[in-house]
């Protein structure tokens, strides 16, 4: 089994992220576990022994740079989506695993609450 964790940024929801590794370890102690985050993040994923290897990707390089890392990586049985953006869904679409989750954003709930003032967000 070897998972793929996609959070290219945000240091705080990286930091909230870090937890999964560890979860999935328990649940497959064998499983190879990678990770996606933008370079200048990386550290904060080093922090986790859980994770085997770290794959970054360079903001400067935009797009381009995500095309050329989609081409290094290795196939993967399970992506995990913990950003949910266009990049992440690019890559997730690049990379075709058999078993794929997408964090969700709930992105018109929050719309709708913020920037509307209605309450239809749950928290």
């Amino acid at each position: 089994m070897k998972i793929l964790i996609l959070r290219l940024s945000s240091f705080g929801d990286i930091v909230q992220t870090l937890v999964v590794p560890n979860l999935l370890k328990v649940q497959f102690p064998n499983a190879e576990i990678h990770w996606v985050v933008r370079s200048d993040l990386a550290s904060v994923v080093e922090l986790s022994p859980f994770v085997d290897k770290i794959w970054q990707v360079d903001r400067k390089k935009g797009i381009r740079g995500l095309f050329v890392l989609a081409k290094s990586l290795p196939q993967f049985t399970h992506i995990y989506d913990a950003h949910n953006n266009l990049r992440t869904g690019l890559l997730s679409r690049i990379l075709k695993a058999p078993h794929f989750i997408r964090r969700s954003k709930q992105r018109w709930n929050r719309f709708f609450q913020l920037s509307l003032g209605l309450r239809g967000f749950k928290m």
